[in-house]
């Protein structure tokens, strides 16, 4: 099958990074790191948000680093508002520590926050709120206003903001703002998944209120001990000169990505039907209004996408795709859509 459907983008693993992992074995097994991760990968994320050491904690992935965040802070039968649409692991979480969800719809065309709506939600009784900036999988991103607006809002509200910015790095148009010094409590969740294309390597991190600082640690060791060493050793590698031009090779590739869905959907799609957000490597196609059911049938015709109801009610009658990915698989799956689609 063709799987257009992962968040994972789909390019040969950096070479530098091969390299400098074979260089980096030990002789003798390497043991395991403090838990919050080791010194100075923790000084080189400080470092990106001007915060202490003290305030990072390394972490399996960006998913583990959200679910500790929320785990720190939230008690059963609290309330916790997640953007509609947004990524679904948000609202698992949500589950699993039984707290309540209060959605919160962007405007129609997904480009733009209603404030009045947002704001009278949040005033329900919200202890928290999650989202992702850039959002997944419509690729919206806090402008500067509207991170001083939100930061105004959950100030004035006490509630703990926790934002995912694994994808800041994929930004095609403009900058995202950051929550730093507008939410007085913040966590920042990011990692090295997209933007080095480490997915496999299980490498994120959160950036905590310094309040926090013991808690998260406290967390994060008794619900993993720590990442692994190698992954923490390329992450340093990762985060200085020589991986910034990874990250930059990365995003060249995506942009050339995006360049060719582009051409082809422009060729053979109506466009009133896609969505192609600034950001992200994802793009939104709409679709017959029971998603799920044309998600079923694509893979059944061999091309895995993701139904956008499991996003959220706004994205219901839209299916995801991510074109990170070769030209040869990106181009098949999106003539297999195509014929799904427009079969006539």
């Amino acid at each position: 099958a063709i799987n257009l459907s992962l968040g994972e983008l789909k390019y040969p693993f950096p070479q530098e990074l091969k390299d400098y992992v074979c260089d980096s074995m030990p002789d003798a097994a390497p043991g395991y790191t403090p838990n919050a991760g080791l010194p100075e990968l923790r000084e080189l994320v400080a470092a990106k948000y001007e915060v202490s050491p003290q305030q990072v904690c390394i972490t399996n992935g960006a998913q583990e680093a959200l679910f500790l965040s929320l785990f720190s802070f939230l008690n059963p039968g609290d309330t916790i508002a997640i953007p509609d649409p947004d990524f679904p692991a948000y609202s698992s979480i949500a589950h699993i520590l039984d707290v309540q969800i209060v959605r919160l719809p962007y405007s129609k065309d997904l480009k733009s926050i209603p404030w009045d709506l947002w704001q009278q939600r949040l005033s329900m009784g919200v202890n928290a709120l999650v989202l992702s900036s850039p959002n997944n999988p419509c690729g919206y991103y806090l402008k500067e206003a509207d991170a001083i607006q939100l930061g105004e809002i959950c100030n004035s509200l006490g509630i703990t903001v926790v934002v995912d910015e694994i994808y800041k790095d994929l930004v095609f148009a403009g900058t995202p703002a950051s929550l730093m010094e507008k939410v007085e409590r913040l966590f920042v969740v990011s990692g090295l998944s997209k933007s080095h294309l480490m997915t496999g390597w299980r490498l994120g991190w959160t950036v905590v209120p310094q309040s926090m600082a013991a808690t998260i640690t406290k967390a994060k060791q008794y619900l993993s001990t720590c990442s692994a060493w190698l992954s923490q050793k390329l992450a340093v590698y990762a985060l200085g000169s020589a991986g910034s031009k990874v990250a930059n090779d990365v995003f060249i590739r995506l942009l050339a990505s995006r360049g060719a869905a582009l051409s082809y959907l422009n060729t053979h799609f109506l466009m009133k039907d896609i969505l192609m957000p600034d950001a992200t490597p994802y793009l939104l196609i709409r679709c017959p209004e029971d998603d799920f059911a044309f998600a079923t049938e694509l893979a059944g015709r061999g091309v895995l996408v993701a139904p956008g109801s499991a996003f959220g009610a706004a994205t219901r009658g839209m299916i995801r795709i991510n074109y990170g990915m070769e030209d040869q698989p990106l181009l098949s799956g999106l003539q297999v859509i195509h014929e799904a689609l427009y079969p006539h």
